[in-house]
């Protein structure tokens, strides 16, 4: 018999129940079924034999023994028995003990160490407020639509990431993130629901749909509504900074329309995969607009599902493919001047707000490329505007052209480069000389 049973009575009847109850033949099968027990005392059922058993005796099945110590496993009913020698899948009772109180102790170290980086973490925000004034261009318009999306409650309330769906078809978080860089939304651990932040690898980690922001105080107590709607009369310029946010904006919109493609033809695909595409995209919207690029990943990811029916693929293989055959169609398109169909907004997907202040500033759409996007932005300024190569006389005349327009004087202007070039003045002299008469755009701006 490999079974042991230490007895936590005195009770010697209870004692011989117990070792008939537990008897077990050469051939390993019980020697009396449990109502052959019956009645003992007052007890009438098997189960109430079962259960004094319980109360009064332990049983370890030496046949079943700790991964951990290699002692005997405690078994409780006859079904746990095992007749040959075997690993047991779990420790002993003593050892479970310890491996518990292990786990209990370095969960609460964790938790120690996750509060003390969460403090360092709210320490290193900044403590100053920013200078609303002096925003760079990028953060300012992200600040406008964001004011869309959630006025009046922007300046008197937190929010959370899941509030500001409307500012973007996709990569929200990463948008409010570029505005806690720049000074102007402050993250708020306290007030996130728990598990928002957590430790992996030792490294504080932030679930960026949980997260919770306020908008930074404006220095000197002034009203942050007033702040933010002379937002609107400031002068944009900064013609890298607006691209470089356009571009942002523009791969979102993009892999929005993926993303809904992706989950039709059940494609699954890992967050490096899902990076690479976006840095395909961006290099595309160089020269094709959002509306373009959304017709290529639906054929992309059609010739994707279709490759997935092949006998020698499957789903996962085939959504590997899927960068590679965006890459590859974008640059043949470009190489051999393929036409390029546009695709109309999906209904499902709005522009939101980030989108359409692009459009009410600039007049850019999902149908407008990147070198258009370009010309939109740097057009508004003087040091953006000149072309290397473009000889002196143009470059004075596309100066004089973004001057006279931000000054709205550009029938004075024109007037005046007129009766210059009558008077007999050399163009360069005549571009000049209107140039000067001309108040300086940050002038303006200010």
């Amino acid at each position: 018999m490999n079974i042991t049973l230490h007895m936590l009575t005195d009770d010697p009847e209870i004692a011989v129940l117990a070792e008939r109850y537990w008897a077990i033949d050469a051939d390993g099968r019980f020697q009396e079924r449990v109502r052959d027990l019956l009645p003992f005392r007052d007890l009438r059922q098997s189960s109430q034999v079962t259960q004094l058993l319980r109360e009064h005796c332990r049983v370890f099945d030496e046949n079943q023994r700790c991964p951990r110590c290699q002692a005997a496993i405690e078994i409780n009913s006859r079904s746990a028995v095992r007749s040959s020698l075997a690993g047991a899948h779990r420790p002993c009772d003593p050892c479970a003990a310890r491996l518990g109180e292990a786990m209990l102790q370095a969960r609460a170290q964790e938790e120690r160490d996750l509060a003390e980086q969460l403090q360092a973490y709210m320490q290193a925000q900044p403590v100053s407020a920013p200078s609303y004034s002096a925003l760079a261009d990028d953060s300012a318009l992200l600040l406008l639509a964001l004011d869309a999306v959630l006025a009046p409650r922007l300046c008197t309330a937190e929010f959370r990431t899941t509030e500001c769906h409307g500012l973007a078809p996709a990569h929200v978080p990463q948008f409010l993130d570029r505005l806690r860089l720049a000074g102007v939304l402050r993250e708020e651990p306290s007030k996130a629901s728990e598990g928002t932040y957590y430790l992996k690898n030792g490294n504080l980690v932030g679930r960026p749909a949980s997260k919770v922001y306020a908008l930074a105080p404006a220095p000197s107590g002034e009203a942050l509504p007033a702040l933010i709607k002379a937002q609107h009369g400031r002068l944009f310029d900064d013609a890298p900074r607006l691209y470089d946010l356009w571009l942002d904006y523009s791969v979102a919109d993009c892999m929005a329309y993926f993303e809904v493609q992706a989950a039709l033809y059940a494609h699954e695909l890992f967050e490096e995969e899902r990076a690479e595409i976006c840095s395909i995209l961006r290099v595309g919207l160089e020269h094709y607009c959002v509306a373009q690029l959304w017709s290529v990943i639906w054929r992309v990811v059609r010739d994707a599902a279709s490759l997935a029916r092949h006998t020698y693929y499957n789903r996962a293989k085939a959504a590997a493919t899927i960068p590679g055959k965006l890459r590859r169609y974008i640059e043949r398109a470009r190489r051999e001047a393929l036409e390029v169909r546009c695709w109309r907004r999906p209904e499902q997907q709005p522009a939101g707000t980030l989108g359409m202040v692009f459009e009410d500033l600039f007049g850019l759409s999902e149908n407008s490329a990147g070198s258009l996007a370009w010309a939109a932005f740097s057009h508004r300024s003087e040091t953006w505007a000149c072309l290397p190569s473009e000889p002196e006389t143009g470059a004075l005349a596309r100066r004089l052209m973004i001057r006279s327009l931000s000054a709205d004087q550009a029938l004075a202007s024109i007037k005046q480069v007129g009766e210059a070039l009558a008077s007999g003045v050399p163009l360069e002299h005549a571009l000049a000389q209107a140039l000067e008469r001309l108040p300086d755009p940050a002038a303006l701006a200010g």
